[in-house]
């Protein structure tokens, strides 16, 4: 099981190629997806909204309440976000 993505926080195991589906707990539930776009003007990769189960209380905003520095832009009503860095 090579391919997964684990939280270091409570040590649930993911996996991405099914969906964020939960292979090992504490979780009962999986990854919500990303909602990506790209501008192939600027060849930005934008992540605008999470579709899935609630993560702390939040149903579709990309920000949690970890320390993480994101670029807000709104273009033609749309509020798009891109990762700029920070601690996770």
């Amino acid at each position: 099981m090579s391919k997964v993505i684990h939280c270091s926080c409570h040590g649930s195991t993911y996996d991405p190629y099914q969906g964020g589906k939960v292979v090992t707990g504490p979780t009962q539930y999986p990854l919500p997806a990303v909602v990506l776009q790209w501008d192939p003007t600027t060849d930005q990769l934008y992540a605008t909204r999470m579709v899935g189960p609630v993560i702390y209380g939040h149903t579709s905003d990309l920000q949690g309440w970890f320390t993480a520095k994101w670029r807000h832009n709104s273009g033609g009503g749309r509020r798009k976000s891109v990762w700029i860095g920070g601690d996770v």
